[in-house]
């Protein structure tokens, strides 16, 4: 069995005796979900006797309309002593029940008389020469509270509204292009203090919002709301000729100070469209929030401007920020910050962007006032540039580190010096300078000269698993000193001394640093302590050999004193030899 349900039914229109039909919409359910399609309806009125079916009903989401009484015509005396009757409803041979009719409102002597009588008038009608006809309805102390009628010049019919004391407080109008509504109210002195304006034509719509402005005792156009192909007054082109919709604001002096909408691309790509977010000054134009639909993609930009013109009608941005669509296909953001003069001149001073170089990371640009670039910043490489702006044929750069009072003492300088004299002109220039602006450490990139005052921290008490290095005296003979030319003609091309970064790093690793690139540097000032040692292993050999000398000079003294011993004591026994012979030769004769 079909479960249907019948809900709430309206009655739309007015019974006509003489006709003898009557309006009707329903809704129906079935197992509660609106019915879709055909149905055949039994309508009864039990109370009359009246039955008529209606076959093929049309049911849309639920909701039907038919008029009773189009086949088999409502009784005569329907509705003649009673507001109400019953009526029965059947669908498909199911019947869903009982509803209530109401008598609905009629014209008629009972509730309606036309009266011309001064004392105790309650309407009026009247019909002039032209054709044009009026009714009027006045309230209990016969002040005018509604007007109906029809104007020969040029209006349709017009429905005005009046309040107790007959003060017109609004109408609604129809004319030749469109309709017409309006809501207003009126001050003490019969001046409008407020009012709503509706309004519709066969291309536009509008709704129009006013309120007093107590400078001059007028009222002034505050909030707009429209369907039109329009532009924002003193705004950029909008619509290109395409309908669209907004709504702007307005002081109470009719100056636009916002606006919102939508927006079509101004020329050449009708297919480009956005949002639009607008904020003006008192006489400029402030902020623009939208799509960059001149370039018909849904990309936002947002601007901030100045007082400056572009020399036309419009104003220079001194702030933005775009989002834009690189050609790999990824989305990145720029903002910009810019100086601006009024005929059109304009430089962006400051640049950021998340794409710098086409390299998806993030870089900053720095430039003067005539748009060079003097320092940038890659977040790709961490590498940051900075360049003076040419002078003549010099060109330098140079970076100042500034202490806490910000003062022009820089701690620290790093300077680029390119000079006008040619190839191997280039240098670096570092200083470190103390509280009093003195220099405590420089290094000097055209002569390789370091220079250092005061005293370098190597406190044992910040270091730990001190050892002595061994062998130092036999690594640093394994090391070469060497003399040597730059292969780079941009450096300098004086003779060289120094060391081979390749044969150092296979005695003492430590000291060698690999870029990147792979290039290889030394740590000169690490061979100190090598060098330190090297010398100390040097000193303890000199002195065991000055120690065997000693010995070997005392051995040799020792020597000596025997020697000569021996020598006198053979000059003596020489001696004995000869006094022997000599006597011998005097006892033989």
């Amino acid at each position: 069995m079909k479960n249907f349900s019948l809900l709430i039914i309206l009655l739309f229109a007015s019974l006509s005796l003489a006709a003898q039909k009557l309006p009707f919409q329903g809704y129906l359910e079935e197992s509660g979900v609106p019915v879709n399609g055909a149905r055949t309806f039994i309508f009864e009125l039990p109370d009359y006797g009246w039955t008529e079916t209606i076959a093929d009903v049309s049911i849309d989401n639920g909701i039907y309309n038919v008029v009773l009484g189009e086949s088999t015509l409502l009784p005569d005396s329907i509705f003649s002593n009673v507001n109400e009757t019953p009526l029965s409803i059947t669908v498909d041979t199911t019947n869903i029940g009982t509803v209530t009719l109401y008598k609905p409102l009629g014209l008629n002597k009972k509730n309606f008389e036309l009266l011309n009588d001064t004392e105790s008038k309650r309407g009026e009608l009247k019909v002039d020469n032209s054709d044009a006809g009026e009714l009027s309805l006045y309230g209990v102390n016969d002040s005018l509270n509604i007007r109906i009628g029809s104007f020969a010049g040029g209006y349709y019919g017009n429905l005005g509204i009046y309040d107790s004391l007959g003060v017109s407080n609004g109408f609604i109008r129809a004319r030749s292009n469109g309709g017409l509504l309006q809501l207003n109210k009126l001050d003490v002195n019969g001046n409008f203090a407020s009012a709503i304006l509706a309004s519709t034509n066969p291309t536009t719509s509008a709704l129009l919002l006013y309120a007093q402005n107590p400078t001059n005792d007028n009222v002034s156009r505050m909030i707009e709301n429209y369907t039109a192909t329009r532009e924002i007054f003193n705004g950029p082109v909008m619509s290109n000729n395409y309908k669209r919709s907004g709504t702007d604001w307005y002081d109470n002096e009719g100056r636009i100070l916002a606006a919102v909408g939508n927006a079509r691309e101004e020329a050449g790509d009708p297919e480009g469209g956005s949002g639009y977010v607008s904020l003006w000054g008192k006489n400029s134009f402030n902020a623009e929030l939208t799509g960059k639909r001149w370039e018909n993609n849904d990309l936002p930009t947002f601007q901030l401007f100045g007082n400056s013109d572009d020399g036309g009608t419009w104003w220079m941005r001194n702030f933005g920020v775009d989002i834009n669509e690189a050609p790999s296909g990824y989305d990145y953001a720029n903002l910009g910050l810019y100086n601006t003069d009024v005929g059109g001149v304009s430089q962006e001073n400051v640049f950021i962007t998340s794409n710098l170089y086409e390299q998806k990371a993030g870089g900053i640009e720095l430039r003067d006032s005539i748009g060079t670039t003097t320092i940038t910043l890659e977040g790709n490489t961490g590498i940051g540039n900075f360049q003076n702006a040419a002078i003549g044929s010099q060109t330098n750069g140079i970076v100042h580190l500034y202490g806490e009072d910000n003062t022009a003492i820089d701690n620290l300088r790093l300077q680029l010096e390119v000079r006008p004299d040619g190839i191997g002109s280039s240098f670096g220039f570092i200083e470190l300078r103390d509280a009093s602006y003195n220099t405590s450490i420089s290094i000097d990139g055209s002569t390789g000269t370091i220079t250092a005052t005061g005293t370098v921290t190597s406190d044992k008490r910040l270091k730990k698993e001190i050892t002595t290095l061994e062998n130092s005296l036999s690594n640093t003979l394994k090391l070469r000193g060497a003399s040597y030319y730059w292969k780079d003609e941009n450096k300098s091309q004086k003779r060289q001394i120094g060391v081979i970064a390749q044969e150092v790093e296979e005695i003492y690793p430590e000291f060698v640093h690999t870029n990147e690139e792979g290039f290889k540097s030394v740590n000169y000032a690490q061979m100190t302590a090598v060098l330190i040692e090297s010398i100390k292993e040097l000193n303890q050999k000199i002195e065991h050999l000055e120690k065997d000398v000693a010995g070997l000079e005392k051995e040799n003294e020792t020597l000596t004193t025997a020697l000569n011993e021996t020598k006198a004591l053979s000059e003596r026994i020489g001696k004995l030899e000869k006094l022997l012979i000599q006597e011998q030769k005097v006892a033989s004769n």
